[in-house]
C-alpha cells in the first residue's frame, strides 16, 4: 500500500496566492450578485428589514419584492467599489495558509460563496447607512 506524504500530495494540487483567492470571490460578486433577483433572494431578510425600517406604511409582500429589487439594483450600481484589496483583507488566515501549500479549489467553493455573501452584506449595510444619513440630512434641510 502506497502512503503519500503530505508534501507529495500537494504536488498534485495547485497553489494560490492571496490575490488569486480574492479574485475568485470578486468574480462571484460580479457574476452572481449583479443579478437583482439573485441579490434579493440571497439577502432577502436583510433587505426587507432595511425597507421596513425606512417605510412609513405596512407593505405587502409584492411591494417588499419590488422595493427589494430596486434596492438591490441601487446597490449593484456600486459593486465596483468592492476592491480586490478589501477582499484580500477579509480572507481567512487558514484558507490563505492552505492555499499557499496547495488546495483543490472545488473543495473551497462553499467558503468562497459564504465570503462573497458576507462581503456583500457588509457593503449593503454600509450603503444603507450612507443612504439613510443623506435622507436624514435632506429631510432636516427641508424644515
Amino acid at each position: 500500500m502506497l502512503i503519500l506524504h503530505k508534501t507529495v500530495k500537494n504536488i498534485f494540487m495547485k497553489t494560490y496566492t492571496k490575490r488569486e483567492l480574492a479574485l475568485i470571490i470578486h468574480q462571484i460578486i460580479n457574476n452572481k450578485y449583479s443579478n437583482p433577483e439573485y441579490f434579493y433572494e440571497q439577502l432577502k431578510t436583510n433587505i426587507k428589514a432595511k425597507i421596513k425600517a425606512n417605510s412609513k406604511t405596512v407593505l405587502t409582500d409584492d411591494e417588499y419584492y419590488k422595493k427589494g429589487l430596486g434596492f438591490a439594483q441601487f446597490i449593484i450600481g456600486d459593486l465596483n467599489l468592492i476592491t480586490i484589496q478589501h477582499i484580500e483583507f477579509r480572507l481567512s488566515t487558514d484558507v490563505i495558509k492552505e492555499a499557499s501549500v496547495g488546495i483543490e479549489i472545488a473543495n473551497y467553493n462553499n467558503y468562497f460563496l459564504k465570503a462573497a455573501k458576507e462581503i456583500i452584506r457588509e457593503f449593503l449595510n454600509a450603503k444603507f447607512k450612507i443612504h439613510k444619513a443623506k435622507n436624514k440630512k435632506h429631510n432636516g434641510n427641508r424644515k
